[in-house]
């Protein structure tokens, strides 16, 4: 067994998420229980300090939301067209 330094960041959806699925999504109307088990984590490096942790995750943010919208629909024409972090964590389309 080895040992990593690495601080593991889980992202779960939130309601906004859920909206925008079902927005996309004309054949079924998803619940936030079913897609609450899709959850993403990511392995970010060891930091001291837990602002220096979401300092880390803010400066890729952009990466980790769109990964997550990859996850449910692959046409990039079909997500959110603005990505900002306000909108990815404090609006909530994936932080909690």
């Amino acid at each position: 067994m080895y040992v990593i330094n690495r601080t593991a960041v889980i992202i779960k959806p939130k309601q906004p998420m859920l909206d925008w699925i079902n927005y996309t999504d004309i054949e079924h109307k998803f619940t936030m229980e079913e897609i609450s088990c899709e959850h993403l984590t990511f392995l970010i490096p060891d930091f001291d300090y837990a602002d220096d942790a979401w300092k880390y995750i803010e400066m890729r943010y952009k990466q980790i939301f769109e990964f997550g919208l990859f996850g449910w629909y692959t046409d990039e024409a079909l997500w959110p067209k603005r990505r900002t972090y306000k909108k990815c964590s404090t609006n909530g389309l994936m932080f909690r």
